[in-house]
């Protein structure tokens, strides 16, 4: 458990939003219950309006009843003596003001830590943060700097990106960035460097001569959900390719580390990014497509936002030279699937494959399918299923939502699973010939049926 003082915190901006009601609160629930929350650990949130705070509660106790296998009173009690709400605008230089006065009166001027959440839309980023460093509410004074937790999309292309980038490190320092991907914070993707180099059956085969290809996936049953504003803004692309499922390719791919530590992680993954290239004719390089009745819900007539997204990619370096890689997403698809796929070369004689499988949602698991021979006098090939479910393993602690670890190693100051700004920067410059082409043109942009992976159509 961290060691911290009394004067340390983590603020909320935004507590009263869906992110913090769904995910937030109720991993800080499971850390409390857990007892991986420092003792004089407070919780600060921030609205703009006023909070009918036991209202707040009544929904989180609603939504923990619901979710959590075994209730704990004393824990919600626990968890609910921390929180403080404070009404503040930060969006506005008065309410940035009114929210530095609250937490000095509440922290001190000097303390350890202020680990801050921007559970807030994108778009609002940056001039938050610009009336936080105004009002000074970012200094801790002592020796130790705030922290951010920033969602994804960090920005919404490479010049906006190194913008942020830029406004964060001057006030912060760079080494204050955590950059929120809770894809990377789950189970099975951490297992995957475990499985990688802890396993010599895995070592010998993982690189070009033997790896057909490399597919990650990321699909919903569900649609945009009212989200409109925000998808709009964001798209398919921006939304799930640029980080999640980049920073999952990452992780398969990259060299072995000389140790498992934070920063020779994180420069593995960098380095493997850099590799990392849009691939050309004949391979088509990106496909986007959008949902029939998608313009009705988001009320704009002549939106080309893509509701899928799916980009080809080649890694240029030794290890995995003419793989080609996919990564695909989408929404209001025909099943809910965020998974890994390392697909191996077949045996000439037969059509079935060898798959690798790190599935990531909804059930975390890993799989191996193998070609087999049929049962019988025949020479006929089967392919089976080797499954392990981290749900059905008795020794799981129960933290498989990744916004508990999220939460957990920011109080520690462990950024192992958070991507550096260099490697979002690097994703996005990635990208930006895809998105710049997006953006002259909606010509290319297909269309498909809810609840259904068929896309074909023309816009």
């Amino acid at each position: 458990m961290a060691i911290l003082s009394e004067q340390s915190a983590l603020i909320i901006i935004g507590i009263t939003g869906d992110l913090s009601k769904r995910k937030l609160l109720p991993s800080l629930y499971n850390l409390e219950k857990a007892n991986k929350l420092p003792e004089n650990f407070k919780i600060i949130g921030t609205s703009r309006r006023d909070v009918d705070t036991e209202k707040l509660f009544e929904k989180l106790h609603e939504h923990i009843t619901l979710t959590s296998d075994v209730y704990s009173e004393a824990t919600f009690t626990k968890l609910k003596k921390r929180i403080i709400i404070i009404q503040a605008d930060v969006s506005s230089h008065e309410g940035a003001h009114s929210l530095s006065a609250q937490l000095d009166g509440l922290l001190g001027k000097v303390c350890s830590m202020k680990l801050f959440y921007f559970a807030i839309p994108p778009s609002s980023l940056q001039p938050v943060i610009h009336n936080l460093v105004e009002a000074g509410v970012h200094s801790c004074g002592g020796n130790m700097a705030s922290r951010l937790l920033i969602e994804k999309p960090f920005g919404r292309d490479l010049a906006s990106a190194e913008d942020l980038s830029d406004t964060i490190s001057k006030n912060f320092g760079s080494e204050s960035i955590y950059l929120i991907d809770h894809y990377l914070a789950k189970e099975t993707v951490q297992n995957i460097l475990y499985m990688r180099f802890h396993n010599p059956l895995l070592q010998g085969i993982w690189n070009q001569r033997h790896v057909e290809s490399i597919a990650v996936t990321a699909y919903e049953k569900l649609d945009i959900q009212g989200r409109g504003d925000f998808y709009e803004q964001t798209g398919a692309l921006r939304d799930m390719l640029q980080s999640h499922l980049i920073q999952l390719l990452a992780l398969v791919t990259m060299n072995e580390p000389v140790d498992m530590n934070a920063a020779t992680i994180r420069d593995n993954r960098l380095h493997v990014l850099r590799h990392l290239q849009l691939a050309t004719e004949p391979s088509i390089t990106a496909t986007r497509a959008q949902y029939k009745g998608y313009k009705i819900e988001v009320k704009n007539n002549t939106s080309s936002t893509e509701t899928y997204a799916s980009v080809n990619l080649l890694i240029d370096n030794d290890r995995w030279r003419n793989v080609p890689v996919t990564l695909s997403a989408g929404k209001a698809m025909n099943q809910k699937s965020t998974k890994i796929e390392v697909i191996f070369q077949s045996h000439e004689a037969h059509d079935e494959k060898n798959i690798f499988t790190f599935q990531i949602q909804p059930n975390e698991a890993i799989s191996l399918t193998l070609a087999v021979k049929k049962p019988g006098l025949a020479t006929e090939t089967k392919t089976i299923s080797l499954d392990y479910c981290y749900d059905e393993d008795a020794e799981n602690p129960g933290f498989n939502d990744g916004y508990d670890r999220i939460i957990y190693d920011a109080i520690n100051g462990d950024q192992t699973l958070f991507p550096s700004d260099a490697e979002i920067k690097n994703n996005w410059a990635l990208l930006q010939p895809v998105l710049d082409e997006w953006q002259r043109s909606s010509s290319g942009l297909l269309t498909y049926e809810k609840g259904t992976n068929d896309i074909m159509e023309d816009k």
